[in-house]
Protein backbone atom coordinates (compact mmCIF):
# COMPACT_ATOMS: atom_id res chain seq x y z
CA UNK A 1 0.00 0.00 0.00
CA UNK A 2 1.17 3.49 -1.09
CA UNK A 3 -0.24 6.99 0.41
CA UNK A 4 0.37 9.67 2.21
CA UNK A 5 0.43 9.48 6.50
CA UNK A 6 -2.26 12.19 6.31
CA UNK A 7 -4.20 9.95 4.50
CA UNK A 8 -6.75 8.31 7.42
CA UNK A 9 -9.07 6.43 4.63
CA UNK A 10 -5.46 4.16 3.58
CA UNK A 11 -4.33 4.55 7.29
CA UNK A 12 -7.77 2.48 8.41
CA UNK A 13 -7.51 0.12 5.54
CA UNK A 14 -3.48 -0.96 6.64
CA UNK A 15 -4.83 -1.22 10.24
CA UNK A 16 -7.20 -3.93 9.34
CA UNK A 17 -6.67 -7.14 10.25
CA UNK A 18 -3.80 -6.10 12.33
CA UNK A 19 -2.64 -7.10 16.25
CA UNK A 20 -0.27 -4.25 16.21
CA UNK A 21 1.91 -1.46 14.79
CA UNK A 22 5.75 -0.65 15.13
CA UNK A 23 7.85 1.82 12.90
CA UNK A 24 11.79 1.76 13.16
CA UNK A 25 12.63 5.38 12.68
CA UNK A 26 11.41 8.18 14.47
CA UNK A 27 10.41 10.77 11.57
CA UNK A 28 6.79 9.09 11.25
CA UNK A 29 4.08 11.71 11.88
CA UNK A 30 2.97 11.81 15.12
CA UNK A 31 -0.73 12.58 13.73
CA UNK A 32 -0.69 9.27 11.98
CA UNK A 33 -0.04 7.18 14.96
CA UNK A 34 -2.13 8.57 16.97
CA UNK A 35 -5.05 7.74 14.39
CA UNK A 36 -3.26 4.29 13.79
CA UNK A 37 -3.71 4.09 17.66
CA UNK A 38 -7.46 4.24 17.66
CA UNK A 39 -7.62 1.04 15.70
CA UNK A 40 -4.71 -1.17 16.61
CA UNK A 41 -1.83 -0.97 19.43
CA UNK A 42 1.19 1.33 18.37
CA UNK A 43 4.49 0.14 19.64
CA UNK A 44 6.42 2.92 20.92
CA UNK A 45 2.73 4.39 21.77
CA UNK A 46 2.81 7.82 19.92
CA UNK A 47 4.04 10.19 23.39
CA UNK A 48 6.79 8.38 23.15
CA UNK A 49 7.21 9.06 18.96
CA UNK A 50 6.65 12.69 20.28
CA UNK A 51 9.35 13.21 22.58
CA UNK A 52 11.80 11.60 20.45
CA UNK A 53 11.33 14.05 17.51
CA UNK A 54 12.38 17.25 19.35
CA UNK A 55 16.03 16.85 21.17
CA UNK A 56 15.36 19.83 23.51
CA UNK A 57 12.13 17.77 24.55
CA UNK A 58 13.57 14.19 24.27
CA UNK A 59 16.25 15.12 27.02
CA UNK A 60 14.08 17.53 29.23
CA UNK A 61 12.21 14.52 29.81
CA UNK A 62 15.17 12.30 30.64
CA UNK A 63 16.07 14.76 33.26
CA UNK A 64 12.25 14.48 34.64
CA UNK A 65 13.23 10.82 34.57
CA UNK A 66 16.49 11.11 36.45
CA UNK A 67 18.53 9.71 32.99
CA UNK A 68 21.61 11.46 33.31
CA UNK A 69 22.85 13.61 29.73
CA UNK A 70 25.32 15.43 28.59
CA UNK A 71 24.91 19.38 29.40
CA UNK A 72 22.72 20.84 26.80
CA UNK A 73 20.87 24.28 26.35
CA UNK A 74 18.13 25.33 24.22
CA UNK A 75 19.21 27.87 21.37
CA UNK A 76 16.54 29.89 19.67
CA UNK A 77 18.27 32.81 18.15
CA UNK A 78 21.87 34.02 17.81
CA UNK A 79 21.49 35.84 20.80
CA UNK A 80 21.19 32.21 22.74
CA UNK A 81 24.31 31.19 21.51
CA UNK A 82 26.79 32.80 23.89
CA UNK A 83 24.89 31.64 27.32
CA UNK A 84 24.40 28.18 25.65
CA UNK A 85 27.89 27.97 25.65
CA UNK A 86 28.94 28.88 29.06
CA UNK A 87 26.39 26.57 30.21
CA UNK A 88 27.35 23.50 27.75
CA UNK A 89 31.58 24.51 27.64
CA UNK A 90 33.83 23.93 24.38
CA UNK A 91 33.74 21.82 22.45
CA UNK A 92 30.37 21.60 21.74
CA UNK A 93 27.59 20.57 19.05
CA UNK A 94 24.84 22.34 17.99
CA UNK A 95 22.16 19.99 16.23
CA UNK A 96 18.78 21.17 15.14
CA UNK A 97 15.89 20.10 17.83
CA UNK A 98 14.25 17.91 14.83
CA UNK A 99 15.31 16.38 12.05
CA UNK A 100 18.88 15.21 11.39
CA UNK A 101 20.36 12.09 11.27
CA UNK A 102 23.78 10.74 10.70
CA UNK A 103 25.76 13.92 11.11
CA UNK A 104 23.09 16.32 9.21
CA UNK A 105 22.31 19.45 10.64
CA UNK A 106 24.86 19.45 13.25
CA UNK A 107 27.79 21.72 13.93
CA UNK A 108 31.19 21.00 15.97
CA UNK A 109 32.08 24.16 17.95
CA UNK A 110 35.40 23.78 18.96
CA UNK A 111 36.95 27.47 19.39
CA UNK A 112 35.36 31.07 19.63
CA UNK A 113 35.64 31.54 15.80
CA UNK A 114 33.43 28.49 16.03
CA UNK A 115 31.38 30.27 18.26
CA UNK A 116 31.23 33.82 16.40
CA UNK A 117 30.43 32.20 12.85
CA UNK A 118 27.13 30.06 14.14
CA UNK A 119 26.32 33.94 15.63
CA UNK A 120 26.81 35.15 12.03
CA UNK A 121 25.10 32.56 9.96
CA UNK A 122 22.97 31.39 12.47
CA UNK A 123 20.15 28.87 11.27
CA UNK A 124 16.71 29.98 10.90
CA UNK A 125 15.52 27.03 12.74
CA UNK A 126 15.30 25.81 16.89
CA UNK A 127 18.63 24.40 18.22
CA UNK A 128 19.82 22.74 21.14
CA UNK A 129 23.81 22.75 22.49
CA UNK A 130 25.19 19.98 23.92
CA UNK A 131 28.58 19.54 25.55
CA UNK A 132 30.56 17.21 23.55
CA UNK A 133 31.20 13.84 24.69
CA UNK A 134 34.18 12.04 23.83
CA UNK A 135 33.85 8.07 24.06
CA UNK A 136 36.65 5.49 24.48
CA UNK A 137 33.77 2.58 25.45
CA UNK A 138 30.75 2.34 24.74
CA UNK A 139 27.80 0.27 25.90
CA UNK A 140 23.82 -0.23 24.58
CA UNK A 141 21.16 -0.36 26.71
CA UNK A 142 17.44 -1.49 25.37
CA UNK A 143 14.39 -0.91 27.78
CA UNK A 144 11.22 -1.36 27.26
CA UNK A 145 7.35 -2.67 28.21
CA UNK A 146 6.67 -5.43 26.05
CA UNK A 147 2.88 -5.49 25.55
CA UNK A 148 2.61 -9.45 26.80
CA UNK A 149 5.30 -9.93 28.89
CA UNK A 150 7.34 -8.33 31.51
CA UNK A 151 9.41 -5.18 31.44
CA UNK A 152 13.06 -4.97 30.54
CA UNK A 153 16.06 -3.88 30.06
CA UNK A 154 18.83 -5.69 28.22
CA UNK A 155 22.62 -4.30 28.36
CA UNK A 156 25.56 -5.22 26.37
CA UNK A 157 28.15 -3.67 27.61
CA UNK A 158 30.19 -4.07 24.69
CA UNK A 159 33.32 -2.34 23.03
CA UNK A 160 33.69 -1.74 19.45
CA UNK A 161 36.42 -0.40 17.22
CA UNK A 162 34.92 0.69 14.34
CA UNK A 163 32.18 3.01 14.60
CA UNK A 164 29.85 1.84 11.36
CA UNK A 165 29.32 -1.76 13.72
CA UNK A 166 29.53 -0.18 16.89
CA UNK A 167 25.81 -1.82 17.63
CA UNK A 168 26.38 -4.86 16.15
CA UNK A 169 29.81 -5.45 17.68
CA UNK A 170 28.13 -4.86 21.11
CA UNK A 171 25.43 -7.08 20.66
CA UNK A 172 27.56 -9.52 20.30
CA UNK A 173 27.62 -12.71 22.87
CA UNK A 174 25.12 -10.66 25.42
CA UNK A 175 21.56 -11.45 26.25
CA UNK A 176 20.33 -9.40 24.11
CA UNK A 177 21.93 -11.87 21.65
CA UNK A 178 21.11 -14.94 23.21
CA UNK A 179 17.10 -13.81 23.64
CA UNK A 180 17.23 -12.98 19.68
CA UNK A 181 18.37 -16.24 19.14
CA UNK A 182 16.53 -17.98 21.45
CA UNK A 183 13.24 -16.50 19.75
CA UNK A 184 14.46 -17.53 16.44
CA UNK A 185 15.97 -14.80 15.21
CA UNK A 186 19.34 -13.62 13.34
CA UNK A 187 20.87 -11.91 15.51
CA UNK A 188 22.59 -8.19 15.30
CA UNK A 189 24.35 -7.09 11.81
CA UNK A 190 25.54 -3.81 10.20
CA UNK A 191 25.34 -3.64 6.53
CA UNK A 192 25.09 -0.76 4.26
CA UNK A 193 26.63 1.49 7.06
CA UNK A 194 23.40 0.90 8.97
CA UNK A 195 23.34 -1.48 11.68
CA UNK A 196 19.91 -4.05 12.01
CA UNK A 197 19.93 -5.10 15.76
CA UNK A 198 16.94 -7.35 16.29
CA UNK A 199 16.56 -8.95 12.87
CA UNK A 200 13.73 -11.44 12.94
CA UNK A 201 14.00 -15.15 11.17
CA UNK A 202 11.49 -13.32 8.35
CA UNK A 203 12.93 -10.22 7.87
Amino acid sequence: MTAEYSDHDALEKFAHGLELVTYEFENVPVEAARFLAKHVPVYPPPEALEAAQDRLNEKSLFKKLGIATTSFAEVNGAGDVDAAVKKTGLPAVLKTRRMGYDGKGQWVLRTREDVEFVKREFPTTPLLLESFVVFSKGALDFGGTEPFRRDRVLSTGGESSSRRNFAADGCAGTELEREIAASGGSGCAARDGRVELCRSAGD
